[in-house]
């Protein structure tokens, strides 16, 4: 049998070419394939259930439930393609037991609770018929904002330095560099986040053309932190529409 890596290889050559997956999502798979294969630190193709409970248990230790479940779903589609192939005959998935205990994601400058009150909010003021056109453009924004807040738990210096590359919107996947240059990838699973942050990229798809953020203020620029931060109280206030 082939080794380890050069199986994982073949697998991503045919997700690319048969399966027409794009290159995020490859790169996504490649990471999370070769961090397991460099886990068990083994040349030979990981058949034992043990090793992989072992690896599990390690992924619980180090991230948190969504990125642990990204992982997880990455070795099952891989073992699934190999019995496919009839490369080995059962997947070592198939009896490997994943539980996970329901948590909810707290994004770390802004509370879970005000930002269910806040998009409660703003999506009320959506629906107001007085709205102008640039009142409902700077909405749009600062709903997709809060969404990407409380859906991922990224930072808001995260956020606000995302640039329009790492992010695909087909897929759902933010690509976000934290301390040290360090990658991770977050997968968006509400169609209506997604939504939302298609509605935005539509509406200032003239200022995002002039700049690699993805999120920007009124003026085309950068989100800054700051403004960010003050999106609740500019609500609070003013009833809409923050820098």
């Amino acid at each position: 049998m082939k080794k380890q890596l050069e199986l994982i290889e073949e697998y991503l050559y045919y997700g690319r070419k048969q399966r027409k997956l794009d290159e995020k999502t490859i790169c996504a798979y490649r990471i999370d394939l070769k961090q397991f294969s460099e886990f068990n630190g083994q040349e030979e193709l990981v058949m034992s259930r043990e090793a992989i409970r072992k690896y599990i248990l390690h992924l619980h230790d180090v991230y948190k439930q969504k990125t642990v479940k990204r992982k997880i779903a990455s070795l099952k589609a891989f073992y699934s393609y190999l019995e496919e192939e009839e490369i080995i005959e059962d997947s070592p998935m198939r009896k490997v037991r994943t539980e996970f205990r329901e948590e909810k994601v707290l994004p770390r400058t802004i509370p879970y609770s005000t930002l269910e009150t806040l998009l409660s909010y703003m999506y009320s003021l959506k629906l107001q018929t007085k709205n102008t056109e640039s009142r409902t453009k700077l909405l749009n924004r600062d709903i997709a904002v809060v969404e990407t807040l409380f859906a991922t738990g990224i930072r808001i210096s995260e956020l606000c330095n995302l640039p329009q590359k790492n992010i695909d919107l087909e897929q759902g996947i933010f690509c976000i560099k934290g301390k040290g240059n360090k990658e991770r990838y977050l997968q968006i699973g509400t169609v209506q986040v997604i939504k939302q942050l298609q509605e935005y990229n539509n509406q200032w798809k003239d200022e995002l053309s002039q700049t690699e953020f993805f999120f920007l203020n009124r003026y085309g620029e950068r989100y800054s932190e700051q403004s960010a931060r003050r999106i609740e109280k500019s609500y609070e206030y003013i009833g809409g529409g923050s820098d």
